[in-house]
Order: structure tokens, then C-alpha cells, then sequence
């Protein structure tokens, strides 16, 4: 549903029908839309990003972040650069 439109609402009850299941089937494994939601993400991250740092139980779990962080702080780039894109996201 969410690949062929991303605006799509993943209620239990649009899932369950689209899957050809019943409700009472689907909430046995998603007790409720937050946990469907919730699967759902942890399966698309895990496709996009098979090899995530964050994932590596060898690293303490602070180097684990700090691995996650700077991942994430590399796509600002540096110095001017970084605190214009950052400014573009966090507004005046």
C-alpha cells in the first residue's frame, strides 16, 4: 500500500482487507496500528540500510551512536555549510 501511494492510511482495517485476512487475524500479530506502523518501519530501514553501524553489537552501544550520528551529520557537510542546511530545516 505505502509503495504504490506513501500519502496511504495503514489502519488495521484498510491492511486486513487489502491482505484478504480478517481483522482478528491481523491484531493477533498487530495489536494495535501504532505496532503495524511500527513493523512496517523497522522493515523498510532494515531493506534501505542492511548494514547500519547502529546494528553492530561488537561497538558499545555510545560508539554505536556516535557512529549513527555522524552518519547523519555527514549529509550538512561542514563549517558554513552545515549551519545553512541546518538553519534550513530549523527555520529563522
Amino acid at each position: 500500500m505505502i509503495a504504490e501511494d506513501v500519502t496511504a492510511k495503514l489502519s488495521v482495517r484498510a491492511v486486513a482487507a487489502r491482505a484478504g485476512v480478517s481483522i482478528g487475524s491481523l491484531r493477533f500479530h498487530f495489536p494495535n496500528q501504532r505496532a503495524l506502523q511500527d513493523s512496517l518501519l523497522a522493515r523498510i530501514y532494515k531493506h534501505l540500510l542492511p548494514d547500519d553501524p547502529i546494528r553492530d553489537q561488537t561497538l558499545p552501544p555510545r560508539e554505536r551512536l556516535l557512529n549513527c550520528l555522524r552518519q547523519v551529520l555527514a549529509l550538512t557537510g561542514t563549517n558554513d555549510e552545515a549551519r545553512t542546511a541546518w538553519a534550513r530545516r530549523t527555520g529563522p
